[in-house]
């Protein structure tokens, strides 16, 4: 079972990591801006993106590491699994939110079949690490 979270675990990842790629183009710190209606100009633009980049790299790391303990079959492993399942279900309700409020972004075939992915990743991914927990 442990091989079966590993690969759903890699391709999760994979389109989450490909999602963040996918939201740096959407300048996602704009619908998080939008949520606070604050305006947004070039200089808080270059500054949001900045932030949007230093934030990515502790994720992609504890992303990484849990890919590791997975392979390791640890229960670290197993907590951020279940972690990383959460922030796909963050991503797909988050996003979906505003698609069907008509925003444009994230609203392309792509984006949508990525987003869809990592939801359905997420239940599989979530359903295996408490099936290896409950075992």
């Amino acid at each position: 079972m442990w091989d079966f979270l590993l690969w759903v675990y890699v391709l999760n990842a994979t389109l989450l990591i490909n999602h963040e790629i996918d939201s740096s183009y959407w300048k996602e710190w704009n619908l998080i801006l939008s949520i606070s209606g604050r305006s947004n100009n070039v200089n808080i633009d270059q500054k949001n993106m900045n932030f949007f980049l230093l934030l990515h790299i502790p994720l992609i790391f504890l992303i990484m590491y849990g890919l590791k303990e997975i392979i390791q079959e640890s229960f670290i492993g197993l907590i951020i699994s279940i972690v990383l399942c959460f922030g796909g279900f963050f991503a797909f309700f988050f996003h979906m939110h505003f698609i069907r409020k008509g925003r444009i972004e994230f609203n392309t075939p792509i984006s949508k079949i990525m987003i869809v992915g990592i939801f359905i990743l997420s239940i599989i991914q979530l359903i295996i690490a408490f099936w290896i927990t409950m075992s």
